[in-house]
């Protein structure tokens, strides 16, 4: 992961993250109309998780912006 993201992108180690599958959750096949509506959500949720991770980005590029700007006043005095 960290090759990846760079070395300090991951906070934490990986975790396991075990389901539960009953014959309740395959007991029918989904039809294709259900697939196409499951994969929406997904790609629903994939990019509300990219936007609030862009955002984060750029709230923290400005505030490091202002925290420089800040500095080379100060320096300046």
């Amino acid at each position: 992961m960290q090759a990846i993201y760079g070395f300090h992108a991951v906070s934490t180690s990986p975790t396991e993250v075990r389901e539960e599958f009953t014959l309740e959750n395959h007991s029918q096949p989904t039809t294709p109309e259900q697939q196409r509506i499951t994969n929406l959500k997904a790609a629903k949720d994939r990019a509300s998780d990219a936007l609030k991770a862009e955002r984060d980005r750029q709230k923290k590029n400005q505030a490091l912006k202002n925290l420089q700007s800040l500095n080379s006043i100060d320096q300046h005095k």
